[in-house]
């Protein structure tokens, strides 16, 4: 079955890896309400607790920051929820955009820090 990986290389989502399944539509953000929350991340539950009071780190990542719908196997569609900005190869994501993840993987970044590489798998 089709998915897409979310495989953290920078920030607290760094070595996590996060599979989307074809037909599902996603939240990322700091909230724990998101089913993809920076919150679950191993790299956040080692912060101190005054750390995670703060949300160090998390700064510019929105409690809903970006909204993906896997809905076809060969796209996926971004939205942007946030106010510090989804960056997709280093571009702002402005509403929406449809990338075609079969022909390479991109980079996703959600405000200054939290980096993913998001891939196509077919298995």
């Amino acid at each position: 079955m089709a998915k897409i990986l979310l495989k953290g290389i920078t920030g607290l989502v760094k070595d996590e890896t996060f599979p989307i399944e074809a037909g599902q539509n996603v939240t990322v953000g700091r909230s724990r309400s998101c089913e993809i929350s920076i919150k679950s991340c191993n790299a956040y539950t080692l912060m101190s607790p005054e750390a995670r009071d703060r949300d160090e780190g998390l700064l510019t990542v929105s409690r809903k920051h970006l909204k993906i719908k896997f809905a076809k196997p060969d796209s996926v569609e971004l939205e942007d929820l946030s106010s510090n900005g989804t960056f997709l190869d280093g571009k702002r994501v402005d509403k929406m955009v449809i990338a075609d993840l079969q022909s390479k993987p991109y980079e996703l970044r959600l405000g200054r820090r939290e980096t993913f590489r998001m891939e196509f798998s077919a298995s």
